[in-house]
């Protein structure tokens, strides 16, 4: 059986070992953001992680505070898209070295334990619409979601973190 523990935000644990977008113990945005209540997940235990997905690039999904407790072996999974890359230099400083880039839309095995899949951004026009191109699938579109497929029981669990499914039309096609 699979255990999903929602300890923050859009902060999911799943099984001790694959978190994602993990937040749970920085201030953000000039500490006008912390985590309420505060928390009481164990530090320790963030050494136990060996995957961590970050869905975007909002600092609510990828805390830095709560990722240096993280082994430098963890695999971090993100989405392959441009604006993204900023994570990655941040985690290299940190001396994270295993960072994959997964292009979004398919399955990928990621371990003995689970396959991903990356949902694309099903918020497009979000609250932004007057200033988005519609010809354009991916303006300002920096939400993804993730499937996570346990594959002990073989079953599919959606994640969408901020993705909300706004624009029907996205929603619809993918």
């Amino acid at each position: 059986m699979n255990k999903f523990k929602v300890i923050n935000n859009a902060t999911t644990l799943i099984n001790n070992d694959f978190i994602i977008d993990p937040w749970i113990y920085g201030n953000l945005y000039c500490n006008a953001w912390s985590p309420y209540p505060e928390p009481k997940f164990p530090k320790k235990n963030l050494k136990l992680i060996k995957h961590c997905f970050i869905s975007h690039l909002h600092q609510d999904h990828w805390d830095l505070e709560t990722i240096k407790y993280f082994d430098k072996k963890v695999n971090f999974y993100l989405p392959n898209v441009i604006f993204i890359k900023v994570i990655e230099v941040k985690l290299k400083e940190y001396g994270f070295k295993n960072i994959n880039y997964i292009d979004m839309g398919k399955f990928n095995q990621i371990s003995k334990k689970y396959s991903i899949n990356i949902v694309p951004p099903l918020n497009r026009y979000a609250l932004e619409t007057d200033k988005v191109d519609e010809k354009d699938e991916k303006a300002i579109a920096i939400d993804t979601g993730l499937i996570v497929k346990t594959l002990n029981d073989n079953s599919n669990h959606l994640l969408l973190s901020d993705n909300s499914p706004y624009d029907y039309e996205i929603y619809k096609k993918h």
